[in-house]
């Protein structure tokens, strides 16, 4: 039979084993979450980028269509008076 006192120190170093065990794990998994983080931040930044140049690019879009507005309503205004004048002719 194996004394009381050796199964007690086994159990007790197998207890230290096994909670060391666990807080190595806890502590990769709270490096690598703390790696994840940090990628996200990454891509949110990339991400943010992205949407930036989207934006420069409609407000470009924007004041082409508003040069282009602009354009068509002199061009609208240059019709209505060539109809003036054909209506005149043709009274």
């Amino acid at each position: 039979m194996v004394p009381a006192e050796l199964l007690v120190t086994a159990m007790v170093g197998a207890f230290t084993v096994a909670v060391t065990a666990v807080i190595a794990m806890a502590g990769v998994l709270s490096s690598r979450i703390g790696d994840v983080r940090a990628d996200v931040r990454d891509l949110r930044g990339d991400v943010n980028g992205r949407f930036d140049g989207l934006e420069v690019r409609f407000a470009t879009i924007e004041g082409r269509m508003g040069s282009m507005t602009d354009a068509l309503d002199t061009v609208r205004a240059s019709l209505g008076a060539i109809d003036a004048r054909l209506t005149t002719l043709e009274r």
